[in-house]
């Protein structure tokens, strides 16, 4: 293998990594909004609020 073809390997794998990891952030992402919504929905607290919340988290 050349120093070439090993640098371009190792960028794909770079690469391939960060999205992975990037698509792991924004599910953390989604279910810590939606655990947001479900307490305050439960809690009892304005209900026009855990609406916006609920939004928010589907549009994300």
């Amino acid at each position: 293998m050349s120093r070439k073809e090993a640098t371009d390997r190792t960028e794909a794998l770079l690469q391939r990594h960060s999205l992975l990891a990037g698509h792991r952030d924004k599910r953390k992402l989604i279910i810590e909004q939606q655990i947001n919504a479900m307490f305050v929905a439960s809690s009892g607290v304005k209900e026009e609020s855990a609406k916006v919340v609920k939004q928010r988290t589907e549009n994300t």
